[in-house]
Protein backbone atom coordinates (compact mmCIF):
# COMPACT_ATOMS: atom_id res chain seq x y z
CA UNK A 1 0.00 0.00 0.00
CA UNK A 2 1.50 3.73 -0.75
CA UNK A 3 2.72 5.20 2.50
CA UNK A 4 1.52 8.74 1.96
CA UNK A 5 -2.48 7.12 1.68
CA UNK A 6 -1.63 4.64 4.49
CA UNK A 7 -0.47 7.59 6.79
CA UNK A 8 -3.83 9.13 6.20
CA UNK A 9 -5.83 6.27 6.97
CA UNK A 10 -4.08 6.32 10.13
CA UNK A 11 -4.65 9.49 10.76
CA UNK A 12 -8.44 9.65 10.10
CA UNK A 13 -8.60 6.59 12.07
CA UNK A 14 -7.21 8.10 15.69
CA UNK A 15 -9.53 10.79 14.63
CA UNK A 16 -12.28 8.83 14.74
CA UNK A 17 -10.98 6.98 18.04
CA UNK A 18 -10.71 10.43 19.35
CA UNK A 19 -14.35 11.18 18.59
CA UNK A 20 -15.48 7.67 20.07
CA UNK A 21 -13.71 7.75 23.26
CA UNK A 22 -13.57 11.66 23.90
CA UNK A 23 -16.00 13.64 22.24
CA UNK A 24 -18.93 11.19 23.14
CA UNK A 25 -17.84 9.91 26.53
CA UNK A 26 -19.73 12.84 28.34
CA UNK A 27 -23.00 12.23 27.00
CA UNK A 28 -22.80 8.21 26.71
CA UNK A 29 -22.60 8.26 30.76
CA UNK A 30 -26.34 8.91 30.85
CA UNK A 31 -27.51 7.74 27.16
CA UNK A 32 -27.32 4.14 26.19
CA UNK A 33 -27.50 5.22 22.12
CA UNK A 34 -24.57 7.21 22.72
CA UNK A 35 -22.92 4.56 24.02
CA UNK A 36 -23.60 2.27 21.23
CA UNK A 37 -22.74 5.03 18.80
CA UNK A 38 -19.08 4.54 20.53
CA UNK A 39 -18.74 1.34 20.41
CA UNK A 40 -20.28 1.40 16.27
CA UNK A 41 -17.58 4.03 15.61
CA UNK A 42 -14.74 1.54 17.43
CA UNK A 43 -15.69 -1.67 15.43
CA UNK A 44 -16.80 -0.23 12.12
CA UNK A 45 -15.00 3.14 11.45
CA UNK A 46 -11.88 3.66 13.88
CA UNK A 47 -11.09 -0.55 13.18
CA UNK A 48 -10.95 -0.02 9.54
CA UNK A 49 -8.93 3.08 9.17
CA UNK A 50 -6.86 1.83 11.65
CA UNK A 51 -6.20 -1.55 9.47
CA UNK A 52 -5.60 0.68 6.53
CA UNK A 53 -3.21 2.48 8.25
CA UNK A 54 -1.23 -0.08 9.86
CA UNK A 55 1.80 -0.29 7.72
CA UNK A 56 2.84 3.13 9.18
CA UNK A 57 3.15 1.55 12.38
CA UNK A 58 4.46 -1.98 11.28
CA UNK A 59 7.49 -0.75 9.67
CA UNK A 60 8.69 0.57 12.83
CA UNK A 61 8.05 -2.73 14.62
CA UNK A 62 10.60 -5.57 15.65
CA UNK A 63 11.64 -8.16 13.19
CA UNK A 64 10.18 -10.83 15.24
CA UNK A 65 7.18 -9.03 15.60
CA UNK A 66 6.63 -8.11 11.78
CA UNK A 67 7.80 -11.73 10.37
CA UNK A 68 4.89 -12.83 12.84
CA UNK A 69 1.89 -10.61 11.40
CA UNK A 70 3.49 -11.25 7.85
CA UNK A 71 2.03 -14.78 8.43
CA UNK A 72 -1.54 -12.89 8.63
CA UNK A 73 -1.07 -13.47 4.56
CA UNK A 74 0.33 -16.39 4.02
CA UNK A 75 -0.66 -19.29 4.94
CA UNK A 76 -1.63 -19.12 8.47
CA UNK A 77 -4.58 -16.53 7.10
CA UNK A 78 -7.14 -19.48 7.73
CA UNK A 79 -6.31 -19.52 11.23
CA UNK A 80 -5.60 -15.95 11.55
CA UNK A 81 -9.37 -15.45 9.99
CA UNK A 82 -10.50 -18.16 12.27
CA UNK A 83 -9.30 -16.51 15.41
CA UNK A 84 -10.44 -13.20 14.08
CA UNK A 85 -13.99 -13.40 13.66
CA UNK A 86 -14.47 -15.39 16.74
CA UNK A 87 -12.79 -12.77 19.23
CA UNK A 88 -14.32 -10.38 18.03
CA UNK A 89 -17.85 -11.89 18.07
CA UNK A 90 -17.15 -13.13 21.67
CA UNK A 91 -16.29 -9.59 22.50
CA UNK A 92 -19.21 -8.21 21.15
CA UNK A 93 -21.24 -10.51 23.00
CA UNK A 94 -19.60 -10.62 26.24
CA UNK A 95 -19.46 -6.66 26.55
CA UNK A 96 -23.52 -6.31 25.97
CA UNK A 97 -24.92 -9.19 28.13
CA UNK A 98 -26.10 -7.03 31.65
CA UNK A 99 -23.47 -7.98 34.06
CA UNK A 100 -20.32 -7.12 31.98
CA UNK A 101 -21.89 -4.70 30.75
CA UNK A 102 -23.19 -2.47 33.69
CA UNK A 103 -19.85 -3.59 35.62
CA UNK A 104 -18.17 -1.51 32.75
CA UNK A 105 -20.78 1.56 33.20
CA UNK A 106 -19.78 1.46 36.88
CA UNK A 107 -16.10 1.16 36.83
CA UNK A 108 -13.41 3.18 35.04
CA UNK A 109 -10.71 0.14 34.14
CA UNK A 110 -13.82 -2.02 33.38
CA UNK A 111 -15.12 0.62 31.05
CA UNK A 112 -11.54 0.91 29.27
CA UNK A 113 -11.33 -2.92 28.97
CA UNK A 114 -14.22 -2.74 27.57
CA UNK A 115 -13.49 -0.33 24.63
CA UNK A 116 -10.10 -1.66 24.16
CA UNK A 117 -11.24 -5.29 23.69
CA UNK A 118 -13.90 -3.98 21.19
CA UNK A 119 -11.46 -1.74 19.18
CA UNK A 120 -8.52 -4.39 19.49
CA UNK A 121 -10.49 -7.60 17.97
CA UNK A 122 -12.15 -5.66 15.56
CA UNK A 123 -9.20 -4.10 14.41
CA UNK A 124 -7.42 -7.64 14.29
CA UNK A 125 -10.87 -8.58 12.01
CA UNK A 126 -10.60 -6.15 9.52
CA UNK A 127 -6.61 -6.28 9.43
CA UNK A 128 -7.14 -9.72 8.53
CA UNK A 129 -9.93 -9.20 5.73
CA UNK A 130 -7.62 -6.94 4.09
CA UNK A 131 -4.88 -8.73 4.39
CA UNK A 132 -7.08 -11.84 2.44
CA UNK A 133 -8.96 -9.61 0.21
CA UNK A 134 -6.80 -10.58 -2.93
CA UNK A 135 -5.60 -14.83 -2.22
CA UNK A 136 -9.23 -15.23 0.37
CA UNK A 137 -11.63 -13.12 -1.02
CA UNK A 138 -14.60 -15.71 -0.82
CA UNK A 139 -13.53 -16.35 2.98
CA UNK A 140 -13.04 -12.83 3.65
CA UNK A 141 -16.11 -11.64 2.61
CA UNK A 142 -17.38 -14.81 4.83
CA UNK A 143 -16.28 -13.09 7.79
CA UNK A 144 -17.61 -9.90 7.05
CA UNK A 145 -21.10 -11.67 6.92
CA UNK A 146 -20.27 -13.60 10.20
CA UNK A 147 -19.44 -10.18 11.62
CA UNK A 148 -22.74 -8.35 10.40
CA UNK A 149 -24.86 -11.75 11.33
CA UNK A 150 -23.22 -11.07 15.25
CA UNK A 151 -23.74 -7.65 15.39
CA UNK A 152 -27.51 -7.50 13.40
CA UNK A 153 -28.60 -10.34 15.77
CA UNK A 154 -27.18 -8.37 18.94
CA UNK A 155 -28.78 -5.31 18.03
CA UNK A 156 -32.11 -7.03 17.56
CA UNK A 157 -32.08 -8.49 20.79
CA UNK A 158 -31.53 -5.57 22.56
CA UNK A 159 -33.80 -3.20 20.44
CA UNK A 160 -36.76 -5.78 20.51
CA UNK A 161 -36.34 -6.08 24.21
CA UNK A 162 -39.31 -5.81 26.51
CA UNK A 163 -37.12 -4.53 29.72
CA UNK A 164 -34.45 -2.46 30.01
CA UNK A 165 -31.31 -4.55 30.28
CA UNK A 166 -28.90 -2.48 32.15
CA UNK A 167 -29.72 -0.33 35.74
CA UNK A 168 -27.55 1.85 34.22
CA UNK A 169 -29.60 3.02 31.75
CA UNK A 170 -33.27 2.99 32.66
CA UNK A 171 -35.12 4.23 29.35
CA UNK A 172 -36.80 1.62 27.22
CA UNK A 173 -36.11 3.79 24.65
CA UNK A 174 -33.40 4.88 25.07
CA UNK A 175 -32.43 1.40 24.68
CA UNK A 176 -34.37 0.26 21.71
CA UNK A 177 -32.96 3.64 19.68
CA UNK A 178 -29.46 1.73 20.96
CA UNK A 179 -30.23 -1.10 19.66
CA UNK A 180 -31.12 -0.20 16.47
CA UNK A 181 -28.36 1.90 15.76
CA UNK A 182 -26.18 -1.40 16.97
CA UNK A 183 -28.62 -3.09 14.08
CA UNK A 184 -28.58 -0.97 11.67
CA UNK A 185 -25.39 1.19 11.55
CA UNK A 186 -22.94 -1.95 12.38
CA UNK A 187 -24.50 -4.47 10.91
CA UNK A 188 -24.93 -2.71 7.66
CA UNK A 189 -21.44 -2.03 7.67
CA UNK A 190 -20.18 -5.17 8.01
CA UNK A 191 -22.56 -5.32 4.90
CA UNK A 192 -20.99 -2.86 2.98
CA UNK A 193 -17.57 -4.17 3.56
CA UNK A 194 -18.48 -7.31 2.21
CA UNK A 195 -19.65 -5.88 -1.24
CA UNK A 196 -17.02 -3.47 -1.28
CA UNK A 197 -14.50 -6.18 -1.11
CA UNK A 198 -16.55 -8.10 -3.80
CA UNK A 199 -16.27 -5.11 -6.68
CA UNK A 200 -12.92 -4.55 -5.41
CA UNK A 201 -11.84 -7.88 -6.41
CA UNK A 202 -14.39 -8.17 -9.59
CA UNK A 203 -12.76 -5.16 -10.49
CA UNK A 204 -8.73 -6.20 -10.39
CA UNK A 205 -9.81 -9.60 -12.14
CA UNK A 206 -11.44 -7.48 -14.92
CA UNK A 207 -8.26 -5.36 -15.38
CA UNK A 208 -5.58 -8.44 -14.69
CA UNK A 209 -7.89 -10.64 -17.47
CA UNK A 210 -6.25 -10.12 -21.03
CA UNK A 211 -8.77 -8.72 -23.04
CA UNK A 212 -11.18 -8.04 -20.35
CA UNK A 213 -13.42 -11.41 -18.69
CA UNK A 214 -15.88 -10.76 -21.71
CA UNK A 215 -14.35 -12.11 -24.87
CA UNK A 216 -16.59 -12.49 -28.63
CA UNK A 217 -16.82 -15.54 -29.48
Amino acid sequence: MNRSRATWWLGAGLVSLAIALVGLEPASETSLTTHMVQHVILMVVAAPLLALGAPRVIQYLPAAIRKTLGSVSGSAWGVWAGLAVLAQAVAMVVWHLPEPFEAAARHDIVHAAEHLSLLGTSLLLWWVVFEGRRAHVGLAIGAMFAAALVCTALGAAIALAGHTWYPAYRSLSDQQMAGVVMWSLGGVAYLVGAVVLFFTWLTNLERSAPGGLVTSA
